[in-house]
């Protein structure tokens, strides 16, 4: 009776061994999870920081281009206004009556009769 005793407290130490090893081993796998998730966290924020740099990257590349298209448009419209403002006088000269003559394309006056005399 007493061997058997020992036997079964040897068996109930053996099962309680048994239990512990298993929970280390089952807290063992639980740190793994918890440690490929964090992975995973990292990973998606890199992915995340990633995206958000490209974005930045392109927002500059549109501001460089349209900078660069204000800057090409402004010395164009900077020298036409001067160029329609020495127009506007041009076209006043063509059109306006020389001294002592009637404007071109009227029927009557000095440019009418010289074209009667031809």
């Amino acid at each position: 009776n007493h061997q058997s005793a020992i036997t079964n407290q040897q068996s109930a130490i053996s099962n309680q061994q048994s239990a512990i090893t298993n929970q280390q081993s089952a807290i063992s796998n639980q740190q793994s999870a918890i440690s490929n998730q964090q992975s995973a966290i990292s990973n998606q924020q890199s992915a995340i920081s990633n995206h958000q740099s490209a974005i930045s990257n392109q927002q500059s590349a549109i501001s460089n281009q349209q900078s660069a298209i204000r800057a090409r448009h402004s010395p164009l419209t900077s020298h036409l206004s001067p160029l329609t403002s020495h127009l506007s006088p041009l076209t006043s000269h063509r059109f306006a009556a020389p001294a002592g003559r009637s404007p071109a394309g009227s029927s009557s006056g000095a440019g009418s009769s010289r074209r009667a005399r031809a």
